[in-house]
């Protein structure tokens, strides 16, 4: 934290705090599924719980809807 002020070490703890509280609902699954032949890498997927729409702003503000996430309800 590179804040010095009491006013900006709270609104520091309440943003942070507010983050927390949206983006702790969300869940990532990663599913590793066999290779499709004999030989190679095992495959993987992805997948992303159903988000509300304050988290789907959140994610996209932080930048968290830059990989590529397969989205199920």
């Amino acid at each position: 934290m590179q804040h010095w002020t009491d006013r900006k070490i709270r609104i520091h703890a309440f943003c942070c705090m507010l983050g927390i509280s949206l983006l702790q609902q969300i869940q990532q699954f990663v599913l590793l599924y066999p290779p499709q032949g004999e030989k190679g890498p095992n495959r993987l997927a992805t997948v992303l719980s159903k988000q509300t729409l304050p988290q789907q702003a959140l994610a996209k503000t932080m930048g968290l809807d830059q990989s590529q996430i397969t989205l199920r309800g």
